[in-house]
């Protein structure tokens, strides 16, 4: 999830839950944005070095801290004993 200013609550994601973004991994993922603006028709610009995007008139870098990786909690009802 794009979250730049920290807004995503729990409840939001109630049958995921938040992992850390793994540096190691993180070209993965920022490819994966990349290619979902550009499927959007989202210009991708640079900024910093970084890949960005403007949204709402502000540029944002497409960096680990604007997003938030959720990922599913696992055990949904009725599996619980497979």
């Amino acid at each position: 999830f794009f979250d730049p200013n920290n807004r995503l609550e729990t409840p939001q994601y109630a049958h995921g839950k938040l992992k850390e973004i793994e540096p190691q991994k993180w070209h993965y993922w920022q490819n994966m944005v990349i290619e979902t603006l550009e499927k959007a028709g989202v210009e991708i610009q640079q900024q910093n070095g970084n890949p960005a995007f403007t949204a709402d008139g502000k540029t944002f870098e497409i960096v680990p801290q604007y997003f938030k990786l959720i990922v599913p909690r696992g055990g949904l009802k009725g599996y619980e004993s497979h």
